[in-house]
C-alpha cells in the first residue's frame, strides 16, 4: 500500500494528459483505507496538483501547435522554405524552449537534475524536428552560457593536446626526413659500382637520387605544415564563435538568457 501510494502522490504531481483522473483515483484510495488520513494526503498534496493541472494546459497550448494533426509514425525533416508558416513555427518553437527553460514545474533545487534531464529531452525534440532552422540551434547554444568556463576549460585542454599532437607529427616527419636522407648516398655509391640500374636518361644516377630525396624532404614538412595551418584556422573560427559571438549575444540580453 505505501508503494502504491507514493507511486500516486508522485503522479498527480506531473502534467500528465490524465493527471485529474489519477487524483480522483488518489482520493477514492486514500478514503477507501482511512478517511482522516485521507483529507490530510489530500490537502498537502492540493498545490502541487494545482500547478501540474496548470502547467498541464500551458503544456497543451504550446505543444499542440508543433506537431501536424495528421501525425505519422516516420517523420522525416523536409528543408525549409522560409515561408510565412514556418517562420511562425519556429516562433513557436523559440517560445516553448524558453518556457520550458523557465521551470514552470517549479522543480526544487534538490531536484536539479531531473530539470535538466527535462530540458534535454525538449531540446533533442528540437533539433530532431527543426534541424534544418539555424534559429533552434542557436537558441540552444545560448542557454549554454552559464557553463561557459567549463567549455572553454575543456577547449583550452584540446588545443593543448591537439598542439603536441601536432609537434610529436613534426618531429616524426623530420626523423623520417633525416633518415631517408641518410639512405640516399649509400645508394648513389652502390649505383656507381654497378650494382644499380643505368640511369635511363644517360645522366648520372645519382643526381636523380638527390633530386628525389630533396623533392620528398620539401613535400613531407610542407604537407605537416599545411595539417598544422588547416587546425589553426578551425580552432581559431571556433574560439571567435565561442568568445565573441555568444558572450556578445549574452550582454545584449542584460547577462541573461533570452
Amino acid at each position: 500500500m505505501d508503494a502504491l501510494r507514493k507511486v500516486y502522490h508522485r503522479a498527480v504531481q506531473i502534467p500528465l494528459d490524465n493527471v485529474e483522473r489519477l487524483w480522483q483515483e488518489l482520493e477514492t484510495f486514500e478514503t477507501n483505507l482511512n478517511k482522516i488520513t485521507a483529507k490530510k494526503f489530500m490537502a498537502d498534496l492540493s498545490p502541487a496538483h494545482m500547478q501540474a493541472r496548470t502547467v498541464l494546459r500551458q503544456l497543451i497550448n504550446h505543444v499542440t501547435p508543433l506537431y501536424a494533426s495528421n501525425s505519422q509514425e516516420l517523420f522525416l525533416p523536409s528543408l525549409p522554405k522560409f515561408d510565412a508558416s514556418e517562420r511562425a513555427l519556429v516562433g513557436k518553437w523559440k517560445a516553448y524552449l524558453k518556457w520550458e527553460e523557465s521551470n514552470p514545474l517549479e522543480i526544487e533545487d534538490k531536484d536539479k537534475a531531473t530539470l535538466i534531464t527535462r530540458i534535454q529531452g525538449v531540446y533533442r525534440k528540437a533539433v530532431i524536428r527543426m534541424r534544418y532552422y539555424t534559429e533552434i540551434w542557436y537558441e540552444i547554444a545560448l542557454s549554454f552560457i552559464p557553463y561557459f568556463a567549463d567549455v572553454h576549460a575543456t577547449y583550452e585542454k584540446f588545443l593543448g593536446i591537439l598542439q603536441a599532437n601536432l609537434e610529436t607529427l613534426q618531429q616524426t616527419t623530420n626523423s623520417a626526413n633525416t633518415s631517408f636522407s641518410s639512405n640516399v648516398p649509400g645508394q648513389n655509391n652502390g649505383a656507381g659500382n654497378g650494382n644499380a640500374p643505368a640511369n635511363m636518361s644517360g645522366g648520372e644516377p645519382g643526381s636523380n637520387n638527390s633530386s628525389f630525396n630533396t623533392q620528398a624532404s620539401d613535400e613531407r614538412p610542407k604537407k605537416t605544415t599545411e595539417l598544422q595551418r588547416d587546425c589553426q584556422i578551425i580552432l581559431y573560427v571556433g574560439q571567435l564563435d565561442r568568445h565573441h559571438r555568444l558572450p556578445a549575444q549574452h550582454r545584449c540580453n542584460g547577462g541573461h538568457l533570452p
